[in-house]
């Protein structure tokens, strides 16, 4: 096909460099604009990641070194597991068709939005339903562990694609909603995922978990989520041993984007009870 002859060319091109360094480059593919579906124009149904992905690897597994693909227009909080859905597929399609050396290839989410190109809806980029997206886009991405990058694009409004995490007005650079969001969660997801299930289709979570450097140190959990409902949940959580946790800080980014303290009980039996109200996004923090 065209996309795999151009694709050959490429990375022929590249590989044959006299400069070493240019040579050693890794190579993603497919960059598809969806992986499960194809883009939204005419021939669709033959351009999609999954089919693009599977020629290279059924013919070039080692010509390609992670698998990589954008996602747009999954504009409902409820369809976000689409994106656990695509990478769960990816993951699959990956493994079916394993490089030679027998080193798993990175997913990556190279670009997402709620919207793609210019089909912008400032309601849903200024607003704060963006940022309740976005928790459960990384939620969604994060709890099968399979996933090595997601990335927001774009990261500031540039006047024609306003789009960013970052906003400019009056001359000065302002985070939107959904980068307070960012923000928040950021010093919250930790080095290893915790494969879980959600427990409600209007309730996001993750956990992720960091194991001890040094010998002073403890290893942490964290758990972040979303309630993409408006109305109040009760959030129950049961936890293996290995994960149980006493105490904690607990905090919760509000539709008004201000930050409070976030109460939760806890029983020895590793049970950890959440009250939400109604589009909450919150994190604990612990160690174990």
């Amino acid at each position: 096909s065209e996309f795999e002859n151009d694709y050959l060319t490429i990375v022929g091109a590249i590989k044959a460099s006299r400069n070493p360094l240019i040579a050693k480059t890794l190579f993603a593919a497919p960059q598809a604009s969806r992986f499960l579906n194809g883009p939204t124009r005419q021939g669709a149904d033959h351009r999609s990641g999954y089919q693009w992905a599977e020629q290279l690897l059924q013919h070039h597994p080692d010509l390609v070194d992670a698998l990589s693909w954008h996602e747009w227009l999954v504009r409902d909080l409820i369809a976000t597991e689409w994106f656990y859905d695509s990478i769960i597929e990816a993951r699959k399609l990956s493994q079916k068709y394993p490089k030679s050396d027998g080193v798993a290839r990175p997913l990556i989410i190279s670009q997402t939005n709620i919207s793609s190109g210019q089909s912008l809806s400032p309601y849903e980029q200024d607003t704060f339903f963006a940022a309740l997206w976005w928790t459960s886009v990384i939620c969604q991405s994060i709890r099968s562990g399979d996933l090595a990058q997601l990335v927001w694009f774009k990261a500031a409004d540039d006047g024609t694609y306003n789009k960013g995490l970052v906003t400019k007005k009056r001359g000065q650079f302002q985070l939107k909603p959904v980068g307070l969001a960012m923000s928040f969660l950021s010093e919250s997801m930790l080095d290893k995922s915790v494969s879980i299930t959600n427990p409600s289709v209007e309730v996001d979570i993750a956990i992720s978990t960091k194991n001890r450097s040094s010998e002073g140190e403890k290893d942490q959990i964290s758990i972040i989520g979303v309630n993409k409902s408006k109305r109040k949940q009760t959030l129950t959580l049961t936890l293996p041993e290995s994960l149980r946790f006493s105490g904690g800080i607990a905090q919760k980014l509000n539709k008004d984007l201000t930050i409070e303290d976030l109460k939760f009980q806890q029983t020895s039996g590793g049970t950890v009870k959440i009250e939400l109200e109604g589009e909450d996004i919150f994190t604990i923090n612990a160690t174990l």
